[in-house]
């Protein structure tokens, strides 16, 4: 599903967008179109996702299966600072997510809760 332009706020509309990761990383939220052109930085946001994308298949691999990217991310801001992200799950998945250790540390550090606008990546 394309995702609708940003609206005159520079938001992307309210609602659930479903994107694989190829398709984020090809959607106008990490490539410039007319409307972001200047100072977008397109590296960064592809980096974002290449680092979400392997936060989000570890929650793959223990049954999380409902995750949704948003923050400022999935505004039309040049440079956001990070993604922020949550999960839906069984609250018992939680304990076969790892705690402690680097991974955890690197890519759990940002997750943040809910937001109006959001992509859900499969």
């Amino acid at each position: 599903m394309p995702l609708p332009p940003f609206n005159q706020d520079g938001l992307l509309p309210q609602g659930d967008y479903i994107l694989t990761f190829d398709e984020l990383r090809t959607s106008m939220l990490v490539k410039p179109s007319l409307a972001t052109a200047g100072q977008w930085d397109e590296q960064w946001r592809l980096t974002l996702v290449n680092n979400a994308e392997l936060l989000v298949k570890e929650l793959w691999q223990v049954g999380i299966k409902n995750v949704f990217l948003d923050g400022s991310f999935v505004e039309d801001k040049d440079h956001p600072n990070d993604i922020d992200g949550y999960f839906e799950c069984d609250p018992r998945l939680l304990a076969t997510v790892p705690s402690k250790g680097p991974k955890r540390n690197q890519y759990f550090q940002d997750l943040d809760l809910g937001s109006a606008s959001q992509a859900a990546v499969r």
